[in-house]
């Protein structure tokens, strides 16, 4: 069967969508794929990361962005184009030339919310993006069911809605570098704790630092492992040295791809404490490599994945003593701890990015 054109329009250059681009080229899909956001734009972010090797598909575009959206699904015929957002005058300019042009076009969306002042022109080009996007697109790819629901709560016909979720940039233990595994440093005596995210408020690292303060007046041993950089770097770690915890904190800056799944394979529990996350990749990567899992009732990918007590926790949101009797629960009682890691292993086998795949390739034929 002839491969089918694929056009993709990118905001920044991650693992999780590496995984996502790779399994369609492999698939039904011949892939281009275009970024718009690339250097200063990047500052923080800790999905970007320096790849081992350019991938065949991938190319930046420069500061002219949409320009180069603009040529690019005028010099691409009979091509499907998906743009990873549509918050973007340049996604827009883009949605709008496609529907002038009777192209086919899809929108990937996890929801994030439209940021807008309070002027005329602002809300009127929300609206426009929204009815570009959830009502003339072809399809909407979105992160789960929480993603469905929003989506049709803003309107997005069920029919047009692709379940399409991030998938884990998890390498095999056996397929891991001596070097990642020899800089991991895990104890084999009290219980590990990581956290991974990018350091701003909304993450919720700062409610991590306060519980583990709580488990220390229980006389609960445990360390703790902050994978992430951000703006809220320094306020986390004096956090930690008022609260008298930082040594029980690691503090590991962004990690590549290697060393992060050398990490997290080596820790007994995952918790992702956002005050909102519009899906949080953590927890089906921790779940995929059968660990205990723990997030805040605000992390959709927790709300779409894990079922409470049964192959995961849930804790309310803004709540850190419920966060504490969490982690009280799974370290004190070790079989409880196993049942969870082991339903949280056999419940994530379903989620990849070659299901992915098969699921657009169905929607679009």
């Amino acid at each position: 069967m002839k491969k089918k054109k694929l056009v993709v329009f990118g905001l920044e250059r991650n693992p999780f969508n590496d995984n996502l681009f790779e399994a369609l080229q492999a698939s039904y899909f011949d892939v281009n794929v275009s970024y718009i956001l690339h250097g200063r734009a990047l500052k923080n972010n800790t999905s970007w990361a320096k790849f081992e090797k350019a991938h065949y598909f991938a190319r930046n575009v420069t500061k002219f962005a949409t320009l180069d959206v603009v040529l690019t699904v005028l010099k691409s015929p009979q091509s499907v184009f998906i743009f990873t957002g549509y918050a973007k005058v340049s996604f827009i300019v883009g949605m709008m030339l496609c529907i002038i042009l009777r192209k086919k076009y899809l929108v990937f969306s996890d929801v994030l919310p439209f940021k807008i002042k309070k002027s005329f022109f602002l809300k009127v080009l929300k609206s426009v993006a929204h009815w570009l996007a959830f009502h003339k697109s072809f399809g909407v790819l979105t992160t789960g069911k929480p993603g469905r629901d929003a989506l049709i709560e803003l309107g997005c016909h069920p029919t047009k809605i692709v379940n399409y979720p991030y998938t884990p940039r998890v390498k095999n233990p056996n397929g891991l570098s001596a070097k990642a595994l020899n800089k991991i440093k895990v104890s084999d005596v009290v219980p590990s704790i990581l956290v991974s995210g990018q350091l701003i408020q909304r993450k919720g690292v700062d409610l991590m630092i306060y519980a583990l303060s709580k488990l220390k007046a229980r006389n609960v041993d445990v360390e703790c492992f902050i994978e992430g950089d951000g703006p809220a770097l320094d306020f986390i770690k004096d956090l930690s040295v008022r609260l008298d915890v930082q040594d029980r904190v690691f503090f590991t800056g962004f990690n590549e791809p290697d060393l992060h799944s050398a990490l997290l394979t080596s820790v007994d529990i995952v918790v992702s404490p956002s005050r909102w996350d519009p899906w949080g990749n953590i927890i089906p990567e921790a779940m995929s490599a059968g660990k205990v899992v723990i997030a805040s009732s605000a992390v959709e990918s927790g709300r779409d994945r894990i079922v409470h007590g049964v192959n995961g926790l849930i804790f309310t949101v803004d709540n850190p003593m419920e966060l504490v009797n969490c982690l009280c629960a799974v370290i004190v009682d070790k079989d409880f701890s196993t049942k969870l890691a082991d339903a949280a292993c056999g419940s994530a086998d379903i989620w990849t990015a070659d299901f992915n795949a098969i699921s657009l390739a169905s929607f679009l034929n």
